[in-house]
């Protein structure tokens, strides 16, 4: 049997279930990010019902609702936002959860379901990308540390957009959450703070976290005190994101030995690459300047990837107009090339 190629979506990228049933169609928000269309649902239960809950040292969440009797789940991917692969098998997982845990998840699925005389292509966007590196460490770590268990199972892995070393627009979302009129924002910035996903895309790059005057902050934005001004974002949370970024996402093709990796980087859409801690413990976010999809900076990824991770790399722009980051797998230019690489 051929080789099957296995689609691994953004955040946003797959519809959520409520009980099963559909919740409704992501919505994108000036191209940052998304949340769910009302569905007919009340302003007072958009917050109880995506929320979550969780407890210290277990990765799956205690609740996926706050909403009694509920429970949301991982539906059908947004076919406008992956037009330009498809056919493929989505792999579904809630894009709110801990990424070690959907990581566990992959891992399970690519072992029960590998094709039969063959192996996994991969194609990953935004943060699904990072849940094929922690796939990559949890697997390499289930046999003593060795570097090509991915492998066993992957042949080819193309990352489109990743956030390899986080993005803004994750903080953007701790600290404002996204305008959907004055009556949702303050309901989502609530809910974001739940979501652990959010804080594992965190940057940990050096200048993410400005001080006014432009020195970079004394603590990065996965430290508990660059967070003093906003009482309700999780430090819990927080200190998983650091431990989840130590262990299982920097460095994240040293458990790809074997595999064809191809990383796609686009540069041609202003993007942030920093945002500034003020006086009174506030965060702002200064106009976007910085060279990436919309999301993720390009300069900052392509300086923390090693010599031999840049020669993996296809960079996009700045002259080749495509889709902003959401919607790369929409883009025919990108999807041309994603074929390209995946074949």
């Amino acid at each position: 049997m051929a080789d099957t190629t296995l689609l691994i979506p953004g955040t946003g990228g797959l519809k959520l279930l409520r009980n099963g049933a559909d919740l409704g169609y992501p919505v994108q928000l000036q191209g940052e990010a998304f949340l769910l269309s009302q569905a007919g649902s009340g302003l007072g239960e958009i917050e109880p019902l995506l929320s979550m809950q969780h407890r210290i040292g277990q990765r799956a969440p205690v609740k996926t609702s706050l909403l009694a009797g509920v429970e949301v789940s991982a539906g059908p991917v947004l076919s406008l936002a992956y037009r330009e692969v498809p056919g493929v098998l989505p792999f579904r997982y809630d894009w709110r959860g801990d990424i070690v845990y959907s990581a566990q998840r992959l891992v399970e699925f690519l072992e029960e379901r590998k094709p039969a005389g063959g192996k996994w292509r991969l194609v990953a966007h935004s943060q699904g990308g990072l849940v094929a590196v922690a796939a990559s460490k949890l697997l390499a770590a289930r046999h003593g540390g060795d570097a090509t268990a991915f492998s066993d199972l992957v042949r080819r892995l193309v990352l489109v957009g990743v956030p390899l070393y986080g993005t803004l627009n994750a903080a953007h979302a701790l600290v404002r959450g996204e305008q959907l009129g004055e009556a949702v924002s303050p309901a989502f910035q609530k809910i974001a703070r739940t979501w652990p996903a959010l804080y594992q895309m965190l940057p940990d790059f050096r200048g993410a976290l400005r001080l006014p005057d432009g020195r970079p902050a004394p603590s990065g934005f996965l430290d508990a005190a660059a967070w003093s001004g906003y009482s309700d974002v999780s430090a819990e949370l927080l200190a998983r994101a650091l431990e989840t970024k130590q262990r299982y996402l920097r460095r994240p093709l040293e458990k790809m030995a074997q595999v064809q990796v191809s990383i796609v980087l686009a540069t041609n859409r202003a993007t942030w690459d920093h945002a500034v801690l003020k006086v009174d413990r506030s965060i702002e976010f200064p106009n976007r300047a910085a060279s990436g999809d919309s999301l993720v900076p390009s300069v900052p990824t392509m300086n923390r990837l090693t010599p031999v991770e840049r020669q993996l790399v296809d960079q996009i722009g700045p002259h080749e107009v495509i889709a902003e980051h959401a919607f790369l797998l929409s883009d025919t230019y990108v999807g041309e090339l994603t074929r390209r690489l995946l074949a």
